[in-house]
């Protein structure tokens, strides 16, 4: 696939891809998009340890390289849980099951329009947003060449959480809603703190209830 192709399916601009493909990369936000299209190993992409490829288990011939991850079992809170995930560690009655997540993932459902549009990154209302909350995610998101392209976060503003794109512009960083009515506000980190990346937005899928 072209680099292009790529950039295009993640929704982020070429320069953006040749960066990664570069040795000065250190990682990026995009993992989980980009081996979801690739339909390579998550694990070799982030670190470079392991199989770039996954093995056929159909195939008892097929080359010695790492099957599948098993999906993980994502726990979905409430929003007013969110800030309180690696404090408390509240117990959720709905789980996901996500094609890509880290074991510290939790998902939320999300609220209103505001990170809605006609892209292929378009989070409507409902839908199930998993989110990354370890630093490195956070750090990635806001220091490497990411945040020039704009990497969808969840952050808390004030009493209140809500998933936006954080981007840098001019040397800058804003919270950005992908849809235009809302309004963008300039990331203050005395005053907001991210919570987490969102990895993977599930906009279709079947929850199951923990009786």
């Amino acid at each position: 696939m072209a680099q292009s192709e790529l950039a295009r399916r993640i929704d982020v601009k070429p320069q953006a891809i040749q960066y990664l493909c570069s040795p000065k990369a250190q990682g990026s936000s995009h993992n989980a998009r980009i081996s979801n299209v690739l339909q390579i190993n998550p694990q070799w992409l982030e670190t470079g340890e392991g199989s770039m490829h996954f093995s056929d288990n159909s195939n008892p011939d097929a080359p010695d390289s790492p099957s599948r991850p098993a999906i993980i079992p994502v726990p979905v809170f409430s929003w007013d849980q969110a800030d309180k995930v690696n404090e408390s560690k509240p117990s959720a009655e709905t789980w996901v099951d996500p094609e890509y997540a880290t074991y510290e993932s939790f998902g939320l459902k999300m609220r209103g329009d505001s990170m809605a549009d006609s892209t292929l990154l378009t989070i409507p209302n409902g839908a199930i947003i998993v989110v990354d909350p370890r630093e490195s995610a956070i750090e990635n998101a806001v220091t490497s060449p990411d945040a020039d392209e704009g990497t969808r976060v969840v952050v808390k503003l004030g009493e209140d959480v809500v998933c936006r794109t954080i981007k840098r512009e001019a040397g800058k960083l804003y919270l950005t809603p992908r849809k235009q009515t809302y309004d963008s506000i300039t990331f203050d980190p005395q005053k907001h703190r991210i919570l987490g990346v969102v990895t993977i937005a599930v906009l279709s899928t079947i929850s199951r209830n923990i009786k």
